[in-house]
């Protein structure tokens, strides 16, 4: 490799650069769905495994 090539950064949060490839109205979606996600779902998964309590 010659000494001026740069490689790309890795992005370990998007590895595929999948949101790059996104429109702006997906790009919405996307990010209303990973704040849900942390909003409303997360706090019950910290909860289940903090008290090791699973629902079946």
């Amino acid at each position: 490799m010659a000494p001026s090539a740069k490689l790309a950064s890795f992005d370990w949060q998007d590895p595929l650069l999948f949101k790059n490839q996104l429109t702006e109205e997906e790009q919405m979606v996307q990010e209303s769905a990973h704040r849900y996600c942390q909003d409303k779902l997360m706090p019950r998964v910290l909860k289940a495994n903090r008290d090791e309590t699973f629902d079946r």
